[in-house]
């Protein structure tokens, strides 16, 4: 599964939706009012709630490498403007990757062959 998020204002209404139908713990900065926080104050936030943040926006990665800001994670969905259609085709690909990866640790973890 996903890790916990903050979906970036970038991200489309219909994605933070469909993350959460998929049982992805988002919280969207766009419904918490957080239109006025620059993307520092939003990646500190972020951090703080040990939540990757979900963007579009490249200045994360800014923020996070070349200024050294403390970051949980970045969640980077490129190009954005894209419709939500297709960003969500692309999130759902990485949501059952996500889940193929988990069950494959949790059988090697308890001693059964992944041939099986």
């Amino acid at each position: 599964m996903l890790p916990p998020l903050v979906a970036d204002m970038d991200i489309a209404a219909p994605v933070v939706h469909f993350l959460r139908a998929q049982g992805v713990d988002v919280l969207s900065a766009r419904e918490e009012g957080w239109g006025d926080l620059t993307d520092s104050q939003i990646l500190a936030r972020a951090h703080a709630m040990a939540r990757f943040v979900l963007t579009h926006d490249a200045d994360f990665g800014t923020l996070a490498v070349h200024r050294g800001e403390a970051i949980t994670g970045i969640l980077y969905l490129r190009p954005g403007g894209r419709p939500p259609a297709e960003v969500m085709a692309d999130v759902q690909a990485l949501v059952v990757f996500q889940k193929w990866r988990w069950s494959l640790l949790h059988r090697l973890s308890k001693g059964i062959s992944i041939d099986e």
